[in-house]
Formats: C-alpha cells, structure tokens, sequence
C-alpha cells in the first residue's frame, strides 16, 4: 500500500506568517514520517503531542498572562499602591488600545470605504474595544477544534489540519506582537522591579507579583518563539534533505523556548536592578522604545 494512500501518512501544510501557503514541491519535503524528535508514536499520539497540546499551551498561557495582570492590578489596588494599579492597567490594555488605533487608520485611509461607513466601523470598533484584548483567543480556540476534530475523524485529518494551517491572518500576528511588547514585557518589568524595590509587601500580592512575572515571562517568550520558528529564514524550512535529514520541529521549539527564556529572564532582570537605582531613566528610555514599536506597528 502506497504511503500516501494510508491514513498513518499526514501531510503538513506550512502557512507563512503573511498567510502563503508553501509550494507542492515543499510540501513534499516537510512530509512526515510520525516521528516526534525521532521517536516514532502512534498517529493519535502524534496528532496529540503536535497539535492539540501546543494549542492548548498557547491559549492556556495568553489567558494567564491576561488574567494574572488583573489579579495582581486588584493586590496593588487593595493595597492602596494607585501608581502600580493604574500601569498595571495601562498595560493590559495597552495592546487593545494599539490595534483599536491601527484598525481605525486603516479604515480611514482605505478609499474604497464610503465616509458613513468609516464613521460606523470607528464607532464600532471604539464600542468593541474590549473585546480586542481577548481576540487572539479566539483563534486559539478554533485551531484546538480543528486539531481535536484532525484526532477525531482517522479520514478527514487532511482537511482539518488545512483549516487548522490557515487560521493566523496578520491582524492576529500584529495583536500577538503588540500584546508582547506593550503589555507582557512592561509588565514583567515592571513587576520585577516592585517585588525588588519592595520586598515588605502583602504575601499575596507578592504571590501575585511572582505569577504575574512568570506568566508574562512565558508569554513574551512565545511570541518571540513563534515568529522565529515561523519565519521563511528558519533552519526548519530552508534546509534540504542533504544538509538536514530530520527536521524536528518540536525539538527545535524546545531548544528555542528555553535559550529565549533565559536571555529575556537575565536581561529584564539586569533591567529591573538597574531601575532600582535609576528609576526615571529606565522607564523613560522604556517608553520612548514602546511609543517607537507602536508607531512602526501602527503605521
């Protein structure tokens, strides 16, 4: 029996992060042979360990970084700390905020849009602002049922897994960029430097403080991950079977994920000693790098 004729066979399809698919001629080299750093699994476990765990770590992860700033945002507010309440605040909806701001420029410079119907998007999209600071949610979710249905259903995996490649449009990837850099990165800054700078504290708001850190940490470090796991340079896409015979995906995230999650944890850490001692000049310096970002984003 042919290969591509078995239901063992999975055929990755690779979306770019600008939404292109690869051509047939790669997709035929990214071919796997259900082997998760070169151990061979069974195909439900592999389909597991491959899609459904990473997607539920990812969208397991954004929600705790998201809900995690709130609860500490509630500790410094109980504890009559206004400042750190209100940049805490700042922060998570920083990111909302940004994009709210991209989606009306857009909208405004888009000339094939009849001026009313500007008008009625900026109001929409003012009104609905909230609802940007859980958006990449949402497409998490959608590629957990489509990676659970690719588990399920042994004779449409194919169709699932193409569905599950293609959710990621550039507005998702721009949030996740944004959400990064203006909200987890200042966060874990700067609740870095309040545990440092204030260690006598309420032990559950430094509870708090260390989640937050954490979750933070782990997120920035995510998003880092996947656009360089994603991008077109990656080893993972432009070696050849010569140069590279297996091409581990996941190894490859691992390795990644821990070398960026200790060279982003000892560089904010230097940060947050730093601004210890030089508080203004660190968090002016600091705004001034956020306000560039998010001018470049935007525009």
């Amino acid at each position: 029996m042919n290969n591509s004729d078995s239901p063992d066979h999975i055929e990755y399809i690779r979306t770019e992060v600008e939404g292109k698919e690869w051509f047939n001629e790669e997709i035929q080299e990214l071919n796997s042979s259900l082997k998760i750093c070169c151990i061979p699994l069974p195909r439900r476990l592999f389909l597991f360990v491959k899609y459904i765990a990473p997607t539920l770590i990812l969208l397991l992860s954004f929600a705790a970084d998201i809900f995690s700033g709130v609860a500490v945002s509630v500790r410094h507010y109980r504890d009559g700390h206004i400042w750190w309440f209100s940049l805490t605040i700042i922060f998570i909806s920083a990111p909302a905020v940004m994009f709210i701001a991209h989606a009306i420029l857009q909208t405004i410079t888009n000339p094939d849009i009849q001026l009313s119907k500007k008008l009625l998007w900026i109001v929409l999209y003012i009104c609905t602002g909230g609802g940007f600071l859980l958006w990449p949610l949402w497409s998490y979710v959608k590629k957990l049922l489509y990676a659970i249905r690719a588990f399920a259903d042994e004779e449409n995996s194919m169709v699932h897994l193409e569905k599950f490649h293609s959710i990621g449009a550039i507005g998702d990837n721009m949030h996740k960029m944004l959400k990064a850099f203006l909200q987890s990165a200042p966060q874990l800054l700067l609740q870095l430097y309040i545990l440092l700078s204030f260690p006598k504290q309420d032990t559950h708001t430094v509870i708090a403080e260390i989640v937050s850190i954490i979750f933070s940490l782990n997120a920035l470090t995510i998003v880092i991950v996947h656009f360089e796991v994603n991008s077109k340079h990656h080893p993972s896409r432009t070696a050849r079977s010569e140069q590279s015979p297996e091409v581990n995906d996941l190894c490859c995230v691992i390795v990644e994920y821990l070398w960026w999650l200790f060279s982003i944890a000892s560089r904010v850490l230097a940060l947050a000693f730093f601004a210890s001692v030089f508080k203004y000049w660190v968090f002016v310096i600091c705004a001034i790098h956020a306000a560039t970002l998010s001018t470049c984003l935007i525009f």
